[in-house]
């Protein structure tokens, strides 16, 4: 049996532009901005209509190979050269063994815990659920920001790492019910209390 591989060369991906003016919100300004990572093919709903002004959203058919710039450049009504920035929600990962793209391993076991922690960061302490459930998991979140509160360092840099399944904001769920106020207060207050901040991340937008 003859079996062929079909070479993938472009992907659609989500991007975002933070800050975009409002007079740029449209097909033809959209078209023209995004031309210039790849082919725009739609926009979300939110942006269509408007609805979160943070940010446009726009899905663009980009090479796999890139490039994926950080800015994007492009000269407005009056021909005068902007800079916009774009936040990417997902790029795709190459493996270097393989050389194939979107392998990403995610999952660590408790057993290679102390070695990945002293590898990506060495010096630090570290500290995780293992012993109260054998994956990780998380079930009691309310249990868990007080006791994370407990451990805030006072004069000292930390980090809290892990999939939460909680929202900070009503944009960052799609699609599904609408998230009530109640739903955000508790990671909400966790993070001011600890005064943490969210971190740039990678990967599809979970819905």
């Amino acid at each position: 049996m003859d079996l062929c591989t079909e070479k993938i060369e472009s992907l659609p991906i989500w991007i975002q532009l933070p800050d975009l003016g409002l007079k740029y919100w449209g097909p033809s300004s959209f078209s023209k901005i995004c031309s210039t990572l790849g082919i725009p093919l739609k926009t979300d709903k939110f942006t269509k209509d408007r609805a979160m002004i943070r940010f446009a959203k726009v899905m663009v058919d980009m090479k796999l190979e890139g490039p994926f710039p950080e800015y994007i450049e492009f000269f407005n009504e009056q021909e005068v050269l902007l800079r916009q920035k774009v936040k990417y929600e997902w790029l795709p990962t190459k493996c270097l063994h393989c050389e194939m793209f979107g392998l990403l391993e995610t999952k660590v076991k408790e057993k290679n815990v102390k070695k990945i922690a002293a590898k990506v960061f060495p010096g630090w302490g570290w500290m995780h659920n293992f012993h109260l459930e054998p994956k990780g998991r998380i079930w009691q979140r309310q249990e868990l920001w007080d006791e994370l509160s407990t451990y805030e360092p006072s004069d000292e840099p930390w980090c809290v790492i892990g999939d939460f399944n909680a929202i900070l904001y009503k944009e960052d769920r799609m699609g599904g019910d609408e998230v009530r106020m109640a739903e955000l207060l508790d990671l909400k207050s966790f993070v001011d209390t600890c005064e943490l901040q969210e971190m740039r991340s990678i990967g599809p937008y979970y819905f």
